[in-house]
């Protein structure tokens, strides 16, 4: 008797419900990753801080500044600026509204950007190529308003309230 007719007579007489399954099949009837949102966005990996990455506004530290050659192996040069943030294993390609408002929250001199706080965010209403993509965005911070300095009639009343002149700010 050669193996196959073994196999056929083995499968005869133990029956389909002993019989021992194929371990690939295993690989097809349970999600072995366990995770069950996986999105597209998750299988196209990027060497770049993408919409995904960020899931709810974060507050971030700027940590470095460059300019990067953004195209693909196979293209032609595109140099971009990027900028990388404490928070994030990968950096952020900058486009000239982030510029801007990166500008506005830490100041014209980029040297200064270097571990300023901002906040990026995911904005559904960002345009890009005259179709609303969505993309990253950066807000500054609101800074609290100093607190207001006390003037001498303010000073005067304070004391004549009681108030021990050490509580007065100067």
């Amino acid at each position: 008797m050669d193996e196959d007719e073994t196999a056929v007579q083995w499968w005869q007489t133990k029956g389909v419900h002993e019989a021992t399954r194929p371990s690939w099949i295993s690989l097809y009837e349970t999600n072995t990753h366990k995770d069950t949102n996986m999105k597209i966005s998750d299988l196209i990996p990027s060497k770049y801080l993408k919409q995904s990455d960020v899931t709810e506004d974060t507050l971030v530290t700027v940590a470095a500044l460059k300019k990067t050659n953004v195209a693909r192996d196979d293209e032609a040069p595109d140099y971009k600026y990027t900028i990388k943030f404490e928070e994030f294993d990968k950096p952020m390609v900058l486009n000239s509204t982030n510029i801007k408002r990166l500008g506005k929250a830490l100041g014209d001199d980029t040297d200064d950007w270097i571990g300023g706080k901002v906040t990026l965010y995911v904005d559904p209403d960002v345009e890009y190529g005259g179709e609303v993509k969505g993309g990253l965005r950066i807000r500054g911070n609101v800074r609290k308003a100093a607190p207001k300095r006390m003037n001498d009639d303010d000073i005067n009343r304070a004391l004549d309230d009681g108030r021990d002149p050490a509580d007065v700010p100067f």
